[in-house]
């Protein structure tokens, strides 16, 4: 079920986001830029203009927040694939490093 939810969450995020460099690229490239190259930027972007983009603003912050508390319990339902074992990649590059 968590991962369920984990990725509704992520679906509405990145449609979200994707809706908002849309405003954002209409209202100029440079905002569409800013925003899409620096994520904290979004919150000067919707602040700008917060009497118009209020709605759009309070749902994508929504969505980051679903996304972080479903990807945490994502993480308590799986805990052995997180804790219990090391990166393979990072297990790779230390026996290539020592050999």
């Amino acid at each position: 079920m968590e991962a369920v939810l984990l990725i509704l969450a992520a679906l509405s995020l990145t449609l979200l986001t994707i809706s908002g460099l849309r405003l954002a690229f209409a209202r100029s490239a440079v905002w569409g830029w800013v925003c899409a190259l620096i994520p904290p930027a979004w919150v000067a972007f919707y602040s700008s203009r917060w009497d118009v983009m209020r709605t759009q603003a309070v749902i994508h912050l929504t969505a980051f927040c679903a996304v972080c508390l479903c990807g945490v319990l994502y993480i308590r339902a799986h805990p052995l694939w997180f804790d219990a074992q090391g990166l393979p990649a990072l297990d790779l590059g230390l026996f290539l490093c020592l050999s």
